[in-house]
């Protein structure tokens, strides 16, 4: 129930609990877990963000979830239905709420590549066409392992598994080119009836535990060099792609290796648990010739300083309050306020005089109000009487002092 909280929703029940610094956390905990991987071949640098969220919870009015995925310019989301009990069905509110999502995530140009059990095609094909403004593309995917069971609802007739795959297409006036990658060879085309080969599993034995050869996905992964094929024919090099349930590691990595950005929502904490290791273990492989990265983070002039001193905040506090001044004209407090204040100018790219602003409200708080701690709710309320403040920011990285 609190992940489908709208957030607006959310950040007034935090302040009104007086927890909005909890609510702060939330909101960085998506860009926290995400990895940056820099690739020696191309001098480039793919983002892979794991988020444990259960398929449906995106659909959501979360903001933390859209402003990423605007991030990571998300052309092409994947969602599989097919190896999921929550997944199917999806009735047609909530393929309403995928297709107003995907509008406002990944703008007027995007593909959906959908994968269902065929026992669902014409539930899921009606509500594909209900969508306004799209082309929908059908297909098959046949599985090279295939689940214990492979009878159907024909009593005893043994019909070989496959899924029903449908690539649903949206494309500002309706100009297919804007979302459509023409192949580099003529002669190469994009197969709609795709059919597995043989191909290796992730498994533990993949991560480096040595005789474990049981699959980690079962059979419910699909072969990651075609899958990731398919998504080339709709995404180019920096693109992002969207995994709503089964954030299987080897076509992460595909994709990743690529050159594209992926965000995977999952809700089952060992398969990212496993994603994880995954990750750290081909990247040390000095065969991948890659690394992990931290890239340098985007200063910008109009966050609060409070956001951009980052956990430097508590280090400023101290050092101004540290050895408790009685007044804010006790000389030592002065002397370290007036070196710190010219040490801090324009600090990170900021507006001239903003440190200033922030000591004189460090001020109110500690001689006024008597707060022997900096919180984001009493800086905010002071803030807020001055102009506008975002409650909801994210710090910056920050230099040391």
């Amino acid at each position: 129930m609190h992940k489908e909280t709208p957030f607006h929703l959310k950040c007034f029940i935090y302040e009104a609990i007086d927890c909005l610094d909890d609510l702060r956390a939330e909101v960085n905990r998506i860009s926290s877990s995400a990895c940056h991987i820099f690739w020696e071949v191309g001098k480039r640098i793919t983002t892979i963000l794991p988020f444990e969220i259960e398929p449906k919870g995106v659909l959501a009015d979360n903001e933390e979830v859209v402003g990423t995925a605007r991030g990571m310019k998300i052309w092409a989301t994947i969602l599989d239905m097919s190896t999921s009990p929550k997944c199917v069905p999806w009735d047609d509110d909530t393929s309403s709420k995928l297709y107003a999502f995907l509008m406002t995530c990944c703008g007027e140009n995007w593909a959906l590549i959908i994968f269902a059990p065929m026992k669902h095609q014409k539930q899921v094909m009606q509500s594909m066409y209900n969508w306004d403004d799209v082309e929908v593309l059908t297909g098959s995917w046949y599985r090279h392992y295939t689940p214990s069971a492979t009878l159907n609802k024909y009593s005893n007739i043994a019909i070989r598994y496959s899924d029903m795959m449908a690539i649903v297409l949206h494309a500002e006036n309706d100009n297919l080119d804007n979302i459509a990658v023409a192949p580099k060879l003529r002669a190469k085309l994009t197969n709609l009836n795709v059919e597995e080969g043989e191909f290796v599993r992730c498994s533990g034995e993949c991560i480096g535990v040595e005789g474990d050869t049981d699959a980690v996905y079962s059979w419910m992964e699909r072969e990651t060099a075609r899958l990731r094929k398919l998504c080339s024919s709709f995404i180019r090099e920096d693109d992002g792609v969207m995994l709503l349930g089964r954030a299987h590691a080897g076509l992460i990595w595909e994709l990743a290796r690529a050159g594209h950005h992926v965000f995977g929502c999952d809700d089952t904490t060992k398969e990212l648990t496993y994603l994880s290791k995954f990750l750290e273990f081909y990247v040390k492989d000095p065969r991948n010739k890659c690394r992990f990265e931290k890239p340098q983070v985007e200063h910008r002039k109009d966050r609060d300083i409070y956001y951009k001193l980052g956990r430097k905040r508590e280090k400023v506090w101290a050092y101004l309050f540290g050895d408790a001044p009685r007044t804010a004209v006790d000389n030592d407090y002065v002397i370290r306020k007036s070196e710190l204040e010219i040490k801090m100018n324009e600090y990170h790219g900021s507006h001239m005089g903003v440190f200033h602003m922030f000591v004189a409200r460090c001020e109110h708080l500690y001689f006024n109000m008597k707060k022997r701690a900096l919180s984001c709710r009493d800086y905010a309320d002071l803030a807020r009487k001055a102009g506008n403040f975002n409650n909801i920011d994210c710090d910056e990285d920050t230099f040391r002092l």
